[in-house]
């Protein structure tokens, strides 16, 4: 329908397309403007009613253009192009729709992600809401009205008070409803006070297969959860489970990682999506882009969203002239679609690209680094894969026979080491949550009386009783939380561990720690 690839594009990928925005010659500010105005028309469903200037038309159309010479899609729009989709193919609503949907913060999605999950729900829809969010949002512009809308759609539904607490006033209404096209019964759980706690209930040890588990291990030092860790994942993968390890703090993921690849365990370690590229000529900058988008391609060798990126790397201005030109001279193929960049690059290789004295340059310096590309993805597939750093949509769950992520199926189980936001969604036998120390959850500002705000104080507890709600979801047979009772004065200060106390042993200055203040979440 939209000439497009399932393929989301990164906020690093999106500074090249920004960058071969500026060949149609408008201002950088004046361009970043109307990007913002096109996003905020995709999230909120107004691209169907909205008027564009000639201006507005000119960078539509060429972003549009350029994401099919690459096939990708971008993070705002997407759930705007599966909305149009599912409305004008009732097969294909059908095919992709659930029986229930559950949604939990149903303020902070678009509008178009609002509208999707009623597209997608065949028979139930659950959705808890707030009057007022108190947690950040994963999109970009969320929508706070989705809750009357959706009464205002089904003014049948039915409301009622779910609970409410003393200290932290949290009123949730029920409204329930039949749609009248597809007898779809909303569930809307409604939040007046969106910065108070969420009710802190125990963890239910039942959700998971196995025995319960301790509330808390907490090992005498830092090195000795570590080599907990390293033991209780040899042990799940000796009995043919997957393992995955949470932390808060990078420093501590990265110590974990290091210890298991010493004892020789096979681990994968989801690195930040915090990744953007300033300079293209920058090589510390592009070295991580370059790992990253070689593994892509090593994945899906016809992502031409990686190609596209990693021939932008060493260029000021990411080779945007070349390409342009080069997708305006390719055309549509012979059935009238869109050639796709990685043809047109093989088109231009084999000299079927015809080029004049002022773009015959430009040509010969992109198809230099399309060569040394090539090389260079060559040697990659050839080179063993070993231990790696991956992008959350490419960690390898252990689900022979998931279709969830966009990693390749693995029989052979890992041990996946994340954060707790790239963990959100994932499934795994056994999940440990490691570091569950003061500071580190919550943070150390936390933890100093004076240190947060008591408002500060309410939303961070929020925030981190969701997270552990969050990390538990992701087990499926085992759940473990741990931590450390000492640790070295330097790694405390690194890491931003809250310090209770210190004192000299054999000349090194040691910490004592606490368990985080959320352990009584786990009795």
């Amino acid at each position: 329908m939209f000439g497009r690839g399932p393929r989301v594009l990164e906020p690093y990928e999106e500074t090249v397309l920004l960058e071969d925005l500026k060949v149609s010659q408008m201002k950088n500010r004046r361009l970043r403007k109307v990007l913002a105005y096109l996003r905020a028309g995709w999230s909120n469903l107004s691209d169907d009613t909205w008027e564009q200037t000639a201006e507005e038309d000119l960078v539509i159309e060429r972003m549009r253009a350029n994401l099919r010479f690459t096939g990708g899609v971008l993070a705002c729009e997407a759930s705007n192009l599966a909305l149009h989709a599912l409305r004008e193919h009732d097969a294909l609503r059908q095919r992709v729709s659930w029986d229930y949907v559950f949604v939990d913060d149903f303020e902070l999605l678009s509008r178009a992600s609002q509208h999707l999950v009623r597209m997608v729900a065949a028979y139930g829809l659950t959705v808890a809401t707030a009057e007022r969010p108190g947690l950040p949002g994963d999109e970009e512009y969320p929508c706070f009205e989705g809750a009357a809308e959706l009464l205002a759609a089904f003014p049948g539904a039915q409301v009622a008070r779910l609970t409410e607490s003393g200290q932290a006033p949290e009123v949730r209404h029920r409204v329930q409803g039949l749609l009248a096209d597809s007898a779809l019964a909303p569930l809307i759980r409604h939040d007046a006070m969106g910065q108070a706690t969420p009710s802190a209930e125990p963890l239910d040890a039942d959700t998971c297969e196995g025995v319960a588990e301790p509330a808390l291990r907490m090992a005498p030092s830092l090195e000795a959860e570590l080599q907990a860790l390293a033991v209780e994942a040899n042990a799940a993968l000796e009995r043919g489970e997957s393992v995955l390890i949470v932390g808060t703090n990078r420093l501590w993921r990265r110590n974990v990682a290091a210890n298991l690849q010493r004892v020789g365990l096979p681990v994968l370690q989801l690195r930040g999506d915090k990744l953007h590229l300033k300079d293209f000529r920058d090589e510390k900058q592009c070295e991580r882009a370059r790992a990253d988008a070689l593994y892509r391609l090593r994945v899906n060798a016809a992502d031409d969203v990686a190609w596209r990126t990693l021939l932008a790397l060493g260029d000021s201005v990411a080779r945007s002239a070349a390409v342009d030109y080069l997708r305006q001279a390719v055309g549509a193929g012979a059935a009238g679609a869109p050639v796709r960049l990685r043809e047109a690059l093989e088109l231009l290789d084999a000299g079927n690209v015809a080029a004049d004295s002022l773009t015959a340059p430009l040509l010969d310096d992109l198809l230099a680094a399309y060569r040394q590309v090539k090389d260079a993805f060559e040697f990659e597939e050839h080179a063993k894969p070993g231990d790696c750093v991956l992008p959350r949509e490419q960690a390898v769950s252990g689900e022979a026979d998931s279709q969830q992520n966009d990693a390749p199926s693995s029989s052979k189980p890992n041990i996946l080491v994340a954060s707790p936001d790239q963990a959100a969604g994932l499934r795994f036998d056994v999940v440990v949550f490691g570091g569950f120390v003061n500071g580190l959850i919550p943070c150390r500002a936390y933890c100093d009386p004076v240190g947060m705000a008591e408002q500060s104080r309410r939303r961070e507890h929020a925030r981190d009783v969701r997270t552990v709600y969050g990390v538990a979801s992701c087990a499926r047979k085992r759940l473990l939380f741990t931590g450390f009772a000492t640790c070295s004065l330097q790694a405390a200060e690194t890491m931003d561990v809250h310090i209770e106390s210190i004192k000299l042993r054999k000349g090194l200055r040691t910490v004592t720690t606490q368990p985080s203040e959320l352990a009584n979440l786990l009795h």
